[in-house]
């Protein structure tokens, strides 16, 4: 999932999609990441140990290992103090009736009784248990007592958390209604029905200037942030507001999504919107490069269609077209309402009741697909309107039917992008151990989103200044970890940032709202809660065997965005000058230019 995309969405951070701002790693030297900094006093009612010791993880940044038997144990109330790891462990330990130890790794062992410590010959305390009493696991972000489901007779899923203490409410309506559940003739009407929904809707009519009014200015007006998405799987509306106007911010995004304005000018209007946004998206070389790797790695599959459409596309959208898609889709048994913050998990579930009653009673239509032949090297170079230069090199990768591969796939990113030790940053920005060197590449992003269908895992070099030298950099880390697998440490590293990210992302209540959703329109919502412990099981070998999988060396497709040559003022003719292409030998080796008379 890269979920670290979406999440970034999720968190509050820019869009990145259509997913728009991905982290990339700068070639610029980095500074030493500062310490982390204490937690603040805090308190907390109603809570359950587990999470309690997974704030207390994050804000020292330090590891914390629970066993098993520690599950499930509630703290009426608690004060943390802003002093030392230990010693928040320490009030936890006290409260819940626990006794813990710190390894000499620096990970904290807790469990309700661990044996005596033998001494070293050296006089030192062995901080290591050799034989607990209880199998130890990572503490669940997600406790599956924690969630409550509900499936209303019209089959809307209502999954709620509730976080005491929080003082906000994050809201969430997750359709499946992407794109991957257009026709052809319907692509971008995925898009167009999100604009419409928050634009205006039935109880809240669009104000004179767009976006003053609709379901947004409703929100607004409370004082909450919302947002929305259209993604290749999914369309998902978002609210987060303080505790007390939960019930009315409900109520605004059921309006929205279940009785939004399709009257010919507010059909327009959203086409213009569409319009802008599309503009946008292609004026952002990663972007275009991913949608250029998508439409070439995918001959019949909805994938191949960019997720806000095209020009060409929108252009050609009716209205009427839009409202059958909207029709299709937004029925009961596609639609997730998540809910966590400060709010009773009853009263919750009773205001989805009430206020998604009337979603359509329709079985869910689900999209006829074609299995995709596997992927032969296949280069393809266009010009368009942006000022870098990247070249994707993309991969098929596993859908959310193979869900080890997912996590697997995941810890590979990990590997490959996160922290100034990433193993593709090493090969790519040169500026490793042995000393800096001349860069590859001005930056590189790798990324990986989980899908409902198999998709793509993509490997991005933004300004390439040795073009080829830095396509075999990566293709070399590829074989490397296809052929010998990666070492203890390597594996260590990769898991480390893997859940450090996770639990970050997943720490605010629209962090947690946006995994519970993005996996229940996809799989289940059970596979967020599931996560960390799958990404704890694995192991150097399964990473080796997802390499072996699917990063084949030579069944991969590259994809290549440039800007456009620059005006020449000296035309006679007052023209921009050729436009220059390239096209490429089925080997993918030679170029061959090709100039185009204008």
């Amino acid at each position: 999932m890269n979920r670290y995309s979406l999440f970034a969405l999720l968190c509050g951070a820019s869009l990145f999609l259509p997913h728009a701002a991905r982290a990339q790693n700068d070639a610029a030297p980095k500074a030493a990441p500062s310490p982390a900094q204490p937690m603040t006093n805090v308190s907390f009612r109603d809570i359950e140990v587990t999470e309690v010791l997974n704030l207390i993880s994050q804000g020292f940044n330090v590891p914390i290992v629970v066993a098993a038997e520690v599950r499930g144990i509630i703290l009426p109330a608690i004060s943390l103090p802003n002093k030392t790891p230990a010693a928040a462990i320490e009030t936890v330990a006290a409260a819940a009736g626990l006794k813990f130890r710190k390894g000499t790794d620096g990970t904290f062992l807790i469990a309700k009784n661990l044996p005596d410590l033998p001494q070293n010959p050296s006089g030192a305390r062995l901080q290591l248990i050799a034989a607990p009493s209880a199998p130890f696991t990572p503490a669940p972000l997600f406790s599956p007592g924690q969630i409550a489901l509900q499936t209303l007779p019209n089959g809307v899923r209502g999954l709620v958390k509730s976080v005491p203490g929080a003082d906000l409410v994050s809201i969430q309506v997750w359709v499946r209604a992407g794109s991957r559940h257009e026709s052809d003739k319907q692509s971008g009407a995925a898009h167009l029905v999100e604009i419409l929904a928050l634009r205006g809707s039935k109880s809240y009519p669009a104000g004179p200037n767009g976006d003053d009014g609709g379901a947004l200015g409703a929100l607004r007006a409370l004082g909450g942030d919302a947002g929305s998405l259209t993604s290749r799987d999914s369309t998902f509306y978002s609210a987060t507001v303080a505790a007390p106007f939960a019930a009315r911010a409900l109520g605004i995004l059921a309006d929205a999504t279940l009785r939004p304005d399709f009257s010919p000018a507010a059909f327009e209007d959203a086409k213009v919107e569409a319009t802008e946004d599309i503009a946008r998206r292609a004026f952002d070389p990663v972007a275009s490069a991913s949608d250029l790797a998508y439409a070439s790695a995918f001959a019949k599959h909805p994938y191949r269609r960019a997720a806000l459409g095209s020009d060409a596309a929108l252009g050609a959208l009716t209205r009427n077209l839009a409202r059958d898609f909207y029709n299709r889709q937004y029925v009961g048994a596609n639609i997730s309402v998540v809910v966590v913050g400060q709010i009773d998990r009853g009263e919750a579930q009773k205001l989805i009741a009430r206020t998604f009653a009337s979603a359509p009673k329709r079985a869910a239509v689900r999209p006829k697909l074609i299995e995709e032949a596997p992927l032969k090297l296949d280069v393809v170079a266009r010009r368009r309107v942006v000022s870098r230069e990247v070249v994707d090199l993309a991969w098929r990768s596993p859908g959310i039917d193979n869900p080890d591969d997912c996590v697997a796939f995941d810890t590979l990113l990990s590997l490959w992008r996160e922290g100034l030790d990433a193993n593709l940053r090493r090969a790519l920005l040169r500026d490793g151990t042995k000393g800096p060197l001349t860069p590859l590449v001005a930056s590189y992003d790798v990324d990986y989103l989980t899908q409902k269908d198999a998709g793509l895992f993509l490997v991005s070099l933004v300004d390439p200044q040795d073009r080829e030298g830095a396509v075999e950099a990566v293709l070399t880390e590829v074989r490397r970890v296809r052929d010998r697998g990666i070492s203890a440490s390597e594996l260590a590293r990769a898991k480390a940032q893997l859940r450090q990210q996770y639990i970050q992302q997943s720490a605010s209540v629209n962090g947690q709202a946006g995994a519970l959703g993005f996996y229940d329109v996809i799989s289940s919502h059970r596979f967020a809660v599931e996560y960390l412990g799958r990404a704890a099981k694995v192991s150097a070998a399964d990473l080796q065997r997802v390499a072996r999988k699917y990063l084949a060396p030579d069944r991969y497709v590259r994809a290549e965005i440039s800007p456009l040559p620059r005006p020449r003022p000296d035309d006679e003719n007052g023209s921009n000058g050729p436009v220059i292409t390239a096209k490429y030998s089925a080997a993918g080796e030679t170029p061959r230019a090709q100039t185009l008379a204008q």
